[in-house]
């Protein structure tokens, strides 16, 4: 592989980290700002989910570029793929974490999902641990740092974690659609708007990140056309960590907005769009969130949602 084409991979693959940093700030900035100054209650956990999925995420872009430039360093470099594993991994599992918590609600707190889920993502931590482990021990021999079993293991850690956070997505994505069915408007436009609600309340970007990143670490390189192959490898590796921490994130900035939307008009918003963070009680009508002012005289669609406890 020539060294050119390699550096020139490397340019971009910086370019692209330097991109994907910027949006993630003004995304983390502003989600903190709205999820802080809603009128109804916050949650201490989902704050501190997405604080933590953010510093990973320096972490790990930290990790990269400290990687690119130690050339000839062998133990500088061994460390900082360290780092970068360990914030990539951790930065999936606190997802999760936080796709469970919402699972939980969104299922209005039944303890068979939330069991599920909780049983699901004790699994995942547990790999990270063996991950955790036999990184240390490849470690001891930088020369040869990361192994071909290294390697493996962290391919199968990849697809493990996908398949948690597929399951977690679909779980929640088939729990908003079947609240807000009947909602739908007719046509194309009331279709895609509903698609687009629950790829953003899902975190539904990230599984399909994570399958197409798992794909390309699966699939050889074509020796007659390696170049293709290469590139998008590399420009993945920089996508996956990316949208495992800005896919939840942006869940809980949209469920923020509709917070404040159904404060501000003091009328329940459709079910697609009242999952949030909360505790929520049954109604005649239907279920109502708590704290809800809605009007009277107002037809309310309250579903039962993710709702932020109140701590």
């Amino acid at each position: 592989m020539s060294t050119t084409f390699e550096e020139a991979v490397l340019r971009n693959y910086m370019l692209l980290e330097g991109l994907c940093l910027g949006l993630y700030t003004v995304c983390y900035v502003g989600t903190v700002y709205v999820y802080w100054t809603r009128k109804s209650s916050r949650s201490w956990l989902v704050l501190g989910c997405i604080s933590l999925l953010y510093f990973c995420y320096m972490i790990q872009t930290a990790s990269s570029v400290v990687s690119s430039q130690s050339d000839g360093e062998i133990r500088m470099r061994a460390r900082s793929y360290l780092a970068y594993m360990l914030a990539n991994y951790l930065l999936s599992s606190v997802a999760d974490v936080l796709l469970t918590w919402r699972c939980f609600h969104v299922w209005g707190r039944s303890l068979l999902t939330a069991s599920s889920a909780a049983f699901l993502l004790f699994g995942e931590s547990v790999y990270v641990v063996v991950l955790v482990v036999n990184t240390a021990g490849d470690f001891a021999n930088p020369i040869d740092f990361p192994s071909d079993h290294l390697n493996s293991l962290v391919t199968i850690g990849l697809f493990i974690t996908f398949g948690v956070t597929m399951i977690l997505t679909l779980l929640i994505a088939y729990r908003i659609h079947s609240a807000c069915k009947e909602q739908i408007r007719p046509g194309t436009k009331g279709v895609l708007k509903h698609i687009l609600e629950i790829v953003l309340q899902s975190a539904a970007l990230h599984v399909m990140v994570a399958f197409i990143t798992g794909v390309t670490l699966i699939i050889p390189f074509p020796e007659q056309n390696y170049k293709p192959w290469y590139s998008v490898q590399n420009y993945m590796s920089a996508i996956f960590p990316f949208t495992a921490g800005l896919a939840p994130t942006i869940m809980v900035a949209r469920i923020s907005f509709m917070s404040q939307e159904n404060t501000l008009h003091s009328v329940v918003s459709p079910p697609v769009s009242a999952l949030q963070f909360q505790a929520f009680s049954h109604s005649a009508g239907g279920l109502e969130s708590v704290g809800s002012t809605a009007a009277p005289q107002a037809q309310s669609y309250s579903p039962p949602g993710v709702q932020t406890e109140k701590r």
